[in-house]
């Protein structure tokens, strides 16, 4: 197909409903996952998802443990090129991130 400034606009909408198209269907993959190891599949492909469609570097999944008042990040996505950084973000103190930890306080 030939982009034209006519079907330009077109294509873009279709290839983004595409991706948000794929995105529910992984949300429904995550809801029928079968145990841990099938769930953190299912988590890491939606990120991975939500990473492309927003054009993002990366993308967590933070777990909170309020009793410790830590951070742990148990799942990331990262685009081509770019270091992972779950390693280094595994008991991050919520005082060392107090914007995200308001943020997430509040839903």
């Amino acid at each position: 197909m030939i982009l034209t400034a006519e079907t330009e606009p077109e294509a873009r909408l279709k290839h983004q409903l595409d991706e948000l198209e794929r995105m529910l269907h992984q949300l429904t993959v995550l809801d029928r996952a079968d145990g841990p190891e099938e769930l953190n599949r299912a988590i890491d492909e939606l990120l991975c998802c939500m990473g492309d469609y927003t054009h993002a570097d990366r993308a967590y999944l933070f777990v909170f443990l309020e009793k410790n008042g830590i951070y742990r990040n148990t799942n990331e996505w990262c685009a081509e090129g770019v270091m992972p950084q779950i390693d280094n973000l595994q008991a991050v103190p919520y005082t060392e991130m107090p914007a995200w930890h308001a943020f997430f306080l509040s839903g």
